[in-house]
């Protein structure tokens, strides 16, 4: 007699024998014993774990002579025909062989007639994923209403293949992988009845090569028992056998590079290549144990296998850190990857042995980014000593005191080094007929030389206010250089009286007076009016403009100047290096320096052109989203600036675009005219047309605000991904670990 393996000796002959499938063999036997059998099941899952087997019971549950019953016999004609394989009432097909449409068509033609010997027919279609197209719609209909007498079997490993239309007409039962302590007392029960000593160590191995399928464990164990013979089943016979590495040769693996000693790791892995092991074998193997470690330091219940190979765990675990098995693991793997692809295995797991092993001196990577921050707190601080504290850094030599003529850039901030002057007192208005004001007693006079007499006005020349400069210049007057006041000029032709009024109503302060506090030195930018140039002395229009075309800013402004407020100063004091201002740059107001859309022309009452028309249009765009004109906001924010000039405005969107045609509408045109009229003050022409392809590429540097943003998030994105290249913490990552960077979002 041939001989049985033990995939088919031991095959489930009961709903209660089938191991590990309680979920489907609960369901079948409630099913048959209620009287609710369906006429079609589709039996799905990995290889192995039962699907035929559990067919062949629904066959003989169906065809029992005591049944349709849970628990079949097993010993009447119907039962013993179906588990040897010859009833003629019992169809089992392949899928892959009978997959075409005139197999199907066969089937169909087949099941109107009665069974011959049995109470149901039943078809079994084994790898039913493999029918064609044509075949699965052939079946549709006999599958959805069979004849009472037949009852049809599904079984496939990708049920994702299936048509929904067929999934639709059965029950679904979905086969899982056999946990390994199940699967482990199964093979310790099988090996007893067959009279054989094993290893748990050997079981466990049997049951982690099968991969949680019954059908390659008892594979694998008919193996191993042919070559042990008689003699005990141990776990180095095992994984000689099955050409796999077993737990000892692993764990002197693991212990050697927990210790650090890669010359010994590369010891044992020539021993395991002695041995017929594949470097590929070892590679997975030592990563299925870094993973049972890391696995085992959160919680080492979750492991399956035994108490040793659990104690085992446990004790590798608390030899390496946490971070370090993970980085070990991840290094592995790719390692693993790359195995698949090098001509020479050997050296990949050879370099990929040494990185583990010199892993111990890389601190995590939380570290490193906890100390980067720490470096720059210290820096930001001024601190230069070390992590306990140090030293702070020495305090920058003051600076000499500056001169009182030397300029200063209007941004930067005043000295911390030299002392603030303290300002100068006013003292009540001057008028007309008040005596000239002096200096303060123990003060030096700041618009005079020494022994000099104090300046007064010349004879009919109206008085007016003292200048900041002064002012200033007498608060420190141990820089100020001695200086003779200059003639002081006729008030312009055809000042408005109450330009004057307003100028003589104005006080005039003493220099170094310690009274009262000056208004003009205690604002925050007139400190230093010497240092800071005026910008209507350096304004384009501020010699031609007179004092009649607008309104003195003293009556305005918010801050006094009492220097610029006078239509007729008198000479202000100045250093070598900076010149006065003249009477009228004095007198005028500062104009922009840019013109806006907003502003017209002086008494012409049409726009100015702007010199940047894109910013321009940009505060357009911004006032219609003020106003909540949304729409056109949306439109015209597309479109391109052709021409703005004094009298008219020319928009272009590119040709296809669908907002370009609805911005092109008259009733959007007028809207946006109008709304421009209003914003810009004045009437305007508004041109709105579709440009052609030439057009669009001969205005390729005009560009819509859409559009300058995109460029602009570019550009930004592009700076943070160099800069984040560039990161000294990323450069030693990538250094560290060999690591390449594919990717960086700078998005979130």
């Amino acid at each position: 007699m041939s001989y049985l393996v033990l995939a088919r000796k031991y095959r489930p002959q009961a709903f209660s024998e089938v191991v590990g499938q309680e979920h489907v063999t609960r369901t079948l036997a409630n099913a048959f014993r209620h009287g609710r059998v369906h006429h079609g099941f589709l039996l799905c899952g990995p290889r192995g774990v039962g699907k035929t087997t559990l067919a062949r019971l629904l066959g003989k549950a169906l065809n029992c002579e005591q049944g349709p019953t849970a628990e079949p016999c097993g010993v009447c004609e119907p039962c013993v025909a179906i588990a040897g394989g010859t009833a003629v009432d019992y169809y089992e097909m392949d899928g892959a062989s009978n997959r075409g449409i005139d197999a199907i068509r066969e089937l169909t033609d087949a099941v109107k007639y009665q069974p011959a010997a049995m109470r149901k027919k039943v078809y079994v279609i084994d790898e039913v994923h493999m029918l064609t197209t044509e075949a699965f719609n052939a079946l549709l209909k006999t599958l959805e209403e069979p004849p009472p007498h037949v009852t049809f079997i599904l079984a496939t490993t990708e049920p994702h293949k299936v048509p929904v239309t067929i999934l639709s007409r059965c029950q679904r039962y979905d086969f899982k992988l056999v946990p390994g302590a199940r699967l482990a007392a199964h093979l310790r029960g099988i090996f007893e009845r067959e009279e054989f000593a094993v290893e748990p160590a050997a079981v466990d191995l049997l049951v982690r090569e099968s991969g949680g399928s019954v059908r390659d464990a008892l594979s694998l164990a008919d193996q191993v028992i042919s070559y042990v013979g008689g003699q005990e089943i141990r776990e180095a016979q095992v994984a000689e056998v099955l050409g796999v590495a077993d737990r000892a040769l692993v764990r002197s693996l693991v212990e050697s590079l927990a210790r650090g000693d890669a010359g010994a790791a590369l010891e044992v892995v020539d021993s395991a290549v002695a041995r017929g092991l594949d470097e590929v074998q070892v590679a997975r193997a030592l990563t299925r144990v870094l993973h049972d470690i890391a696995v085992a330091q959160v919680d080492a219940k979750i492991i399956e296998g035994s108490a040793e190979e659990q104690a085992e765990l446990a004790r590798l675990g608390r030899e390496l850190q946490p971070e370090r098995v993970r980085l070990m693991c991840d290094r592995i793997m790719r390692a693993c990857q790359d195995l698949a692809d090098s001509p020479e295995p050997r050296i990949v797991v050879d370099l990929a042995l040494i990185d583990l092993a010199a892993l111990d001196s890389v601190p995590p990577i939380s570290e490193l980014v906890d100390r980067l921050v720490e470096l720059e707190r210290r820096l930001a601080s001024g601190s230069s000593g070390g992590p306990g504290g140090g030293s702070k850094r020495a305090a920058p030599a003051a600076r000499p005191p500056a001169r009182a003529g030397a300029a200063r850039s209007p941004s930067a901030p005043p000295s911390r080094s030299a002392p603030t002057p303290e300002p100068s007192a006013p003292t009540p208005p001057a008028t007309a007929a008040s005596k000239p004001s002096t200096a303060a007693p123990g003060s030096k006079p700041s618009t005079a030389a020494p022994g000099s007499k104090p300046s007064t006005a010349a004879p009919g020349s109206k008085p007016s206010t003292a200048a900041s400069d002064s002012a200033t210049a007498g608060a420190n007057p141990a820089s100020a250089a001695p200086a003779s006041p200059a003639p002081t000029p006729s008030p312009t032709p055809g000042t408005p009286p109450s330009a004057s009024a307003t100028a003589s109503a104005s006080p005039a302060p003493l220099a170094g007076s310690p009274s009262r506090p000056s208004p003009v030195a205690s604002a925050p930018e007139a400190a230093s009016p010497v240092a800071r140039p005026s910008p209507v002395a350096s304004a384009p229009e501020a010699t031609s403009a007179s004092p009649a075309a607008r309104p003195s800013p003293a009556a305005s402004a918010p801050e006094p100047a009492p220097a610029s407020a006078s239509p007729a100063p008198k000479a202000v004091v100045a250093s070598p290096a900076i010149a006065a201002p003249s009477p009228a740059a004095i007198a005028s107001p500062a104009p922009a320096a840019v013109p806006t859309p907003t502003e017209t022309a002086a008494g012409s009452g049409k726009l100015s052109a702007p010199r940047d028309p894109l910013r321009a249009w940009a505060d357009v765009m911004a006032a219609l989203e003020s106003a909540r004109e949304l729409t056109l906001l949306g439109w015209y924010e597309h479109a391109v600036v052709l021409k703005w000039d004094a009298a008219s405005i020319e928009l272009g969107f590119p040709a296809g675009a669908i907002v370009g045609d609805m911005a092109s509408e008259p009733r959007n045109v007028e809207a946006l005219r109008a709304f421009l009229g209003q914003h810009l003050g004045a009437p305007v022409t508004l041109t709105v047309r579709v440009l052609s392809a030439a057009e669009r590429g001969a205005a390729d540097s005009a560009r819509s605000i859409v559009e300058a943003e995109a460029d602009r998030r570019r550009e930004e994105s592009a700076s943070r991904s160099r800069e984040a290249r560039e990161h000294p913490v990323t450069k030693m990552v990538l250094d560290t670990f060999g690591a390449s960077i594919e990717e960086i979002k700078t998005d979130v």
